[in-house]
């Protein structure tokens, strides 16, 4: 089982490069960006939670589908996000249908000012 690897999903109008200050301070653990569609949209009325979730679904499914165990720290509307995307991906539900790798962490991030 490889380590664990950091997801970092950004707020709404944000990028996982927002997170470059933080990372440092991470251990050495791998991180990955969790990007989503509705970030900048060519459309902004094309912007939908329900398809954002959907894309970062799929980058959590490939993750885990390498093995890996994952930390998904969200900010702001990230975490909307985030909490769809992981439904279902934890490590009971995954153990139950025979996989070893799952989201083990769920981090919710906010700045109050």
């Amino acid at each position: 089982m490889s380590p664990s690897v950091i997801v970092l999903i950004p707020g709404a109008f944000g990028t996982p490069d927002g997170f470059e200050r933080l990372v440092p301070h991470l251990g050495g653990l791998q991180t990955y960006p969790g990007s989503y569609p509705s970030w900048n949209p060519a459309d902004p009325m094309d912007a939908d939670c329900l398809k954002d979730i959907a894309k970062l679904r799929n980058t959590l499914v490939s993750l885990l589908d390498q093995g890996n165990n994952l930390i998904v720290l969200a900010h702001s509307y990230g975490g909307v996000v985030a909490g769809g995307t992981a439904k279902g991906l934890d490590k009971a539900t995954r153990e139950n249908n025979s996989y070893e790798s799952a989201v083990v962490g769920l981090i919710y991030v906010a700045r109050n000012t």
